[in-house]
């Protein structure tokens, strides 16, 4: 017996062949649903992480997007006007001229009512005139309304009987504020 011996051969084969995973499909996930638009990719193509293999219909997001800035552009318009109307009312000043345009008025109708209608005037003005003030110095725009409705209503209701000294305060009490 002869002594064992090791022998190594190495050994080359040649052959075709294509290579499958045991997984025959492999599962797409989109964030968005929609209808399939493009397939970039075929059957046996190699792709990457990151590669785009198909797009989608993106019509429905569009239009969502261009009703989202519209939303946008209008609630910004609407931000620009409240912001103007509020430099108005933080910025106004009485029109000197109305203002003694409108005193002259109501001293002229004052010469002529009674000791009791301008009282009765006077005290209404006198209110309206505190309420509006209070309102001016730090009310929201609803109390600002309000404010100036109960000025009219109190002005109106005053002296029922005399419609001149009633314009004549108004326009008064407008020049002022």
């Amino acid at each position: 017996m002869s002594p064992s011996t090791k022998a190594y051969v190495t050994i080359t084969i040649l052959a075709d062949g294509v290579i499958q995973t045991k997984q025959s499909a492999m599962p797409l996930a989109f964030e968005a649903g929609g209808k399939l638009l493009e397939v970039h990719v075929q059957v046996g193509d190699l792709v990457q992480v990151g590669d785009v293999i198909a797009m989608l219909d993106d019509t429905d997001l569009q239009e969502a997007i261009d009703n989202a800035k519209l939303q946008v552009e209008q609630a910004e318009n609407s931000l620009a006007q409240v912001q103007l109307e509020l430099d108005k009312l933080l910025n106004w000043e009485p029109d000197e001229f109305a203002v003694a345009q409108a005193q002259a008025n109501l001293n002229q109708v004052l010469a002529g009512a009674s000791q009791h209608e301008i009282m009765s005037a006077q005290d209404a003005v006198k209110s309206a005139q505190a309420n509006l003030n209070r309102v001016l110095n730090g009310q929201n725009q609803d109390e600002i309304t309000v404010a100036a409705a109960n000025l009219r209503r109190v002005e109106v209701g005053a002296m029922p009987q005399s419609t001149q000294l009633e314009q004549a305060t108004i326009s008064y009490e407008s020049a002022l504020y």
